[in-house]
């Protein structure tokens, strides 16, 4: 079993000015992954090179911190005004596509004698691939496009630092996600996926849940999260809520950290073995941190987070408790309960409206409160009530 800060880590920018200042605070507290976003850049395609001084930079603050870098692979620099190249079955050249193979070679060679997990191409499931989410979704010639460049990844990966992992798919939605009238969004590109799955460590999916399915509740991810006929670790790579309006949907701050918070105890309740919001770099839309007075500080939402480490980091999920009321997971009431050693806690809280209902936990029977945001309780508190 494994603590929940064991499983956390955060999506980070290098260029960001406080790169190494989220990096502190990732050691400080304890989180295990840091995934790097580090684009191939348009002059090292041009140059036929790769700028070798930031991104030796880049991997070394991470592992000094005792972290694992999670380097997902992508050209996303690149891909503005781009337009379709039939023989690729992308939006990048014949020519462009063998360069980009041969960095991943000379990466995945530089930083071998590092236990790294490479994933697989970055969304290119959405517009890193092609532009149209729908054609990256169901023309499966251009899935097995981006699919045999992840197959080149993972066969680098054996090959060159069998001591790392390789992380497939990337995908940018989830494993069950249904467009609201039915439709799998993701069922063609699985299909390809489990046709060669024997080199594969682990798959990784951005589950940013949709606002036109159940309002973006988190707990969906209880019926659609996971991959059933799979037996493969899965890691979210990225997740998380806007700040303002997006194309995921638009909450307010309040409740994109609430939901933020039970997307990470959810994703740890049905054993996702990695969940790595997006993200500790200051000034963008999804954001967990500001620039203030030229330090890093948390917003709103990335404070959540990192209450969430303070009071169960250290903690281990053991099982949800029944509280008797399983109309459906978005009417269900959750009471997760964690353990430190000896001690024993509780997360609880409900997708909608407030409700107060007794449970039983141990021999006691408290009457909580059940609201969208998280609580906690202390099961030693219950001796002193």
């Amino acid at each position: 079993m494994t603590k929940l800060k064991d499983k956390l880590g955060f999506n980070l920018f290098y260029w960001d000015r406080h790169f190494s200042e989220a990096l502190d605070l990732m050691q400080q507290k304890g989180v295990k992954y840091a995934r790097l976003y580090w684009d191939f850049q348009s002059y090292e395609i041009k140059d036929d090179a790769l700028a070798w001084h930031w991104r030796d930079d880049a991997i070394k603050q991470v592992v000094d911190r005792g972290m694992i870098p999670v380097l997902p692979f992508s050209a996303g620099e690149i891909t503005g005004e781009r337009t379709w190249v039939d023989e690729t079955r992308s939006y990048f050249t014949v020519d462009e596509i063998a360069k980009f193979k041969k960095f991943i070679t000379q990466i995945v060679e530089r930083y071998k004698q590092y236990n790294i997990i490479y994933e697989a191409w970055n969304e290119a499931t959405g517009s890193f691939w092609v532009w149209s989410w729908h054609d990256a979704q169901n023309d499966p010639t251009v899935i097995r496009s981006y699919m045999n460049m992840n197959r080149y990844i993972a066969q680098q990966v054996k090959k060159i630092a069998p001591d790392s992992w390789f992380c497939d798919l990337s995908s940018v939605y989830y494993p069950n996600v249904h467009e609201p009238f039915g439709n799998n969004k993701l069922a063609k590109v699985i299909e390809e996926l489990k046709k060669d799955v024997k080199q594969t460590d682990y798959i990784s999916f951005h589950p940013y849940p949709l606002q036109s399915i159940n309002n973006g509740m988190p707990e969906t991810l209880i019926r659609d999260g996971k991959i059933d006929d799979l037996d493969i670790p899965l890691m979210y790579t990225e997740l998380g809520y806007p700040l303002e309006k997006s194309w995921q949907g638009e909450w307010n701050v309040a409740q994109s950290a609430d939901k933020l918070v039970r997307l990470l105890l959810i994703s740890d309740a049905i054993g996702i073995d990695a969940m790595i919001p997006y993200t500790l770099r200051t000034g963008q839309d999804y954001s967990l941190a500001n620039s203030r007075n030229k330090q890093l500080e948390l917003n709103y939402i990335g404070q959540a987070v990192f209450d969430l480490l303070d009071e169960l980091g250290d903690h281990t999920f053991i099982r949800q408790i029944d509280t008797g009321s399983h109309v459906d997971f978005s009417d269900d009431l959750y009471v997760l309960e964690y353990h430190k050693g000896a001690q024993l806690k509780i997360a609880y809280w409900t997708p909608k409206e407030t409700i107060r209902q007794q449970v039983t936990w141990q021999d006691y029977r408290p009457e909580l409160v059940f609201e969208t945001k998280v609580k906690f309780l202390n099961y030693s508190d219950l001796a002193k009530q």
